[in-house]
């Protein structure tokens, strides 16, 4: 992600270009405290959800009203263990 750049830039940078997200995703990332980490990782995470609720729509605007594939279904089921996920880590940074 570049200086400035929000989550949600970040997430239509990777819907327009995958690949370009695939490369940077495998630098390693400096060290840094347990909260910085943890602030990263539910952005990534949000940016994420981003990009699967856009991949969701995408998928139920080519189905009809009378089909639901079984992919849509995984992909859903996959957003909201995902957000669950993003839930809990928020949850748990306003405790600390």
């Amino acid at each position: 992600m570049q200086a400035g750049a929000t989550p949600v830039d970040a997430a239509k940078q990777a819907v327009a270009a995958p690949e370009k997200v695939a490369a940077v995703a495998d630098k390693p990332a400096l060290p840094a405290d347990p909260e910085t980490l943890r602030k990263k990782q539910v952005a990534d995470d949000t940016a994420k959800l981003l990009v699967l609720a856009n991949e969701l729509k995408a998928e139920m605007d080519k189905s009809t009203k009378d089909t639901l594939s079984l992919s849509v279904v995984k992909k859903a089921e996959e957003i909201e263990k995902l957000a669950r996920k993003v839930r809990g880590e928020m949850k748990a940074s306003i405790g600390n």
